[in-house]
Parts: C-alpha cells; structure tokens; sequence
C-alpha cells in the first residue's frame, strides 16, 4: 500500500460517522505509522495528511 493510500484511508476513516468507537481503534494506529515515515512523504501526500488532520480537529 503507498503512502497516499493509507493517508487515503486515514481520512475516510476520520469522516465515517456511522461506525462505532470500537471500529476505529485502528484510526489512530494509522496516523501514528504515517507520523512514523513523514519525512519521505511527497508534498502533496504531506498536505493531504494536513487537510484530514484539519477535518479530524474541525469535527472534535
């Protein structure tokens, strides 16, 4: 899976509201990964990431 896949899959999982809290325990598993290989992220996955990141906080 590339890096814009699990960014990709990070933010539809940030923006599902009809799954349960169990469902997203793997949510922030995704995001701690990404933090983990940030540094050879393209810009574009590096500003898509800032855009799901702006979305999670907008909805909490």
């Amino acid at each position: 899976m590339s890096y814009m896949d699990e960014i990709k899959e990070y933010g539809e999982d940030i923006q599902n509201f009809e799954v349960s809290s169990f469902e997203m325990v793997e949510t922030p598993q995704w995001r701690s990964h990404i933090v983990r290989v940030y540094d050879p992220l393209l810009i574009e996955e590096k500003e898509q990431l800032a855009l799901y990141d702006l979305v999670l906080l907008s909805n909490a």
